[in-house]
């Protein structure tokens, strides 16, 4: 039963996770008698490729190396997106299948031997090239499933980013 297992898992982690192994010193050897011992887990990050990091620390660093095109407004109630790297909401045909979105000019990539050894301002290849690799199956992406449910971006019918900078197109 599936309901069954999830819960046991979840005990099992509320049971590891809990102050009282801590509080209790473990395993009482030669060594530790007598003595305080503070034991805490921690996990470390795992990388910083937001297409393959999987795990809580290595989002919390990533978010704060790359700007999405989009984020939440922390003081709008009810919560609303507001453009981050995009000049502003997306825009999306009638039939809601073709999405453009207009990247804010001026945003640039800190110089790097790759551009020449300087700043290279973002452009919407980047943008699709982000998206590309998160849907990308040898990435094995945990970012991935709900971009591959739909199909896209392999399937010729289905949706479509549009991304351009300015107002060309």
């Amino acid at each position: 039963m599936v309901r069954g297992v999830t819960t046991r898992r979840q005990a099992a982690l509320l049971l590891a996770a809990s102050p009282l192994p801590a509080l209790a010193g473990g395993p009482a050897t030669s060594a530790t008698r007598g003595t305080k011992v503070l034991r805490i887990a921690n996990l470390s990050e795992t990388g910083f490729d937001p297409a393959r990091a999987g795990d809580a620390p290595s989002g919390l660093i990533i978010s704060h190396i790359f700007e999405p095109l989009l984020g939440y407004d922390p003081l709008a109630r009810p919560v609303q997106l507001r453009p981050l790297t995009a000049a502003a909401m997306p825009e999306s045909s009638a039939d809601y299948r073709v999405w453009t979105v207009r990247l804010r000019p001026g945003i640039l990539f800190a110089p790097h031997a790759a551009f020449g050894g300087r700043p290279r301002e973002l452009v919407a290849a980047d943008c699709v090239y982000s998206f590309m690799r998160l849907a990308d199956p040898a990435n094995k992406s945990t970012t991935s499933a709900p971009v591959s449910r739909r199909g896209w971006p392999a399937a010729a019918a289905a949706p479509t980013v549009r991304a351009w900078r300015g107002s060309s197109k």
